[in-house]
């Protein structure tokens, strides 16, 4: 069950308050997608994989406690954000090759290469995978890639956000090898290589037909790793425009982090300065604007949170 918040949420011990009219969150509070001990709703925890000896995790994590899968060392050295479950059975790689655009390692024990999702542009969102033959899946962004890549918003339907792109990755792997990929759904974890002491993900996200916004407050109690934004928009016609951007509790402008104008659809990518946005405690508002409204447009921004509470 997912659930789209409409207030105010508190997550975990520490709170990082969302104020919002129509603010959707992945929400993982009956799956437990990722979840630790510990976790709760609107979040997602971030748990290092067993199969991977994280030098910076802590072995309480789940880090550094089993012998090492071959071909994952450089997951330490490139990845980023990642997903990664094990279906329970072994992979025929010959299948699983077929799910992917290119290929950049490939032999009889693993593949990683690049996968391309329905509805992007394939050199920019797509995701990398690692295919173990004993199971293991394994997809990840680049660490130099903003988190916010993450964000499902291809099928999105103005309710709250129920898959990642990372998890959709898996699938399309999952397709390939003729695996029933619901049945291990639920099983997906997810971890940043980046910030292996990172312990918790949040995605915020507001969409609109004209102009919304939601205020944010991160305490200064958190320790923030990373805050990454996605802008989308669509305009059915070419002289419209949608702006996004960030103010202060005066509204008084800290950043106008994109603005497209244009017919199509358009979505980028960035990563916030800690000028713009950090763990502060103070109140930063996200506006999110489309100029010339009507129905034929459309836009949204996501935030998406890495960092460590207690």
């Amino acid at each position: 069950m997912r659930k789209k918040i409409g207030l105010k949420v508190l997550a975990i011990s520490i709170a990082i308050v969302v104020v919002a009219s129509s603010v959707a969150m992945y929400s993982s509070m009956d799956v437990e997608k990722g979840m630790g001990e510990g976790g709760g709703r609107d979040v997602i925890s971030l748990v290092p994989p067993l199969f991977v000896e994280v030098a910076c995790a802590s072995p309480a994590d789940g880090g550094g406690t089993a012998a090492r899968r071959e071909g994952t060392t450089f997951l330490e050295e490139e990845a980023g954000i990642s997903a990664y479950v094990n279906v329970g059975q072994e992979i025929d790689l010959e299948k699983a090759e077929t799910a992917f655009k290119s290929i950049e390692t490939a032999n009889e024990t693993y593949i990683i290469g690049q996968i391309a999702l329905d509805g992007y542009n394939s050199e920019s969102v797509a995701p990398h995978a690692y295919v173990h033959k004993d199971g293991w899946i394994v997809t990840y962004y680049i660490n130099n890639e903003p988190v916010g890549k993450i964000v499902q918003w291809y099928g999105h339907d103005w309710g709250a956000i129920t898959t990642t792109t990372l998890a959709d990755t898996i699938r399309k792997v999952c397709d390939a090898i003729t695996f029933d990929y619901y049945t291990i759904e639920d099983d997906i974890k997810y971890y940043d290589f980046e910030y292996p002491n990172a312990n918790r993900m949040m995605m915020i996200t507001e969409m609109t037909k004209s102009s919304d916004q939601f205020n944010l407050t991160i305490p200064t109690e958190c320790q923030l790793y990373e805050a990454s934004w996605l802008h989308y928009a669509y305009h059915y016609y070419s002289d419209y425009s949608a702006k996004a951007k960030i103010t202060d509790e005066d509204y008084f402008p800290v950043c106008i982090f994109n603005e497209f104008t244009g017919k199509g659809t358009h979505y980028r990518y960035g990563t916030f300065t800690p000028g713009q946005l950090s763990a502060d405690g103070a109140l930063h508002i996200q506006m999110v604007e489309i100029s010339d409204y009507d129905y034929n447009t459309e836009s949204a921004i996501a935030i998406v949170l890495i960092y460590r509470t207690s």
